[in-house]
């Protein structure tokens, strides 16, 4: 599961916690690229090992969750009245996701999103990930520094 606002997203891989510099929307944008990167790498290990499992990435476009009604302030308050005015339902941005879980002849490091304008509303669709969600380089430092950090080593499935 990410967000077309992966494409936004920037990984420091040194400060995952964002210690440093925290921003909400820079902080959400760079969670969704490090789950674009982190379902892409593991559709490239899966393809080199004999594991069953299939990697599949999905988004739900800009859906009117509790989501937007949370925050303070003016931001809060934009958050609510654009997704009243913008945003597709809960019920149609979990469309995508649906797709991706049922559909049986999706190959891994497929990305569905909604078809509409700026993937922001539709029906589902094969969408492309960012170049840097694609990064093979970015997606072995972040599997590295997820094993590192969670000590759960990646073991290939026997078939």
């Amino acid at each position: 599961m990410t967000s077309y606002l992966h494409e936004k997203g920037e990984l420091d891989l040194d400060d995952v916690a964002w210690s440093r510099k925290y921003t909400p929307l820079a902080a959400y944008s760079a969670s969704k690229l490090a789950n674009a990167v982190f379902g892409a790498e593991l559709a490239r290990r899966e393809r080199s090992s004999s594991s069953p499992i299939t990697s599949v990435l999905a988004h739900p476009g800009y859906s009117n969750t509790p989501m937007q009604s949370k925050g303070n302030g003016i931001t809060g308050i934009a958050m609510r009245v654009s997704g009243k005015l913008f945003a597709q339902s809960p019920e149609r941005g979990a469309l995508p996701q649906l797709f991706a879980a049922t559909e049986p002849d999706l190959a891994g490091g497929t990305y569905i999103g909604p078809d509409g304008r700026g993937g922001r509303s539709g029906h589902p669709r094969l969408v492309r990930l960012s170049a840097a969600a694609q990064d093979p380089e970015l997606g072995r430092r972040l599997w590295e520094r997820s094993q590192q950090l969670t000590g759960i080593p990646w073991h290939t499935a026997e078939v």
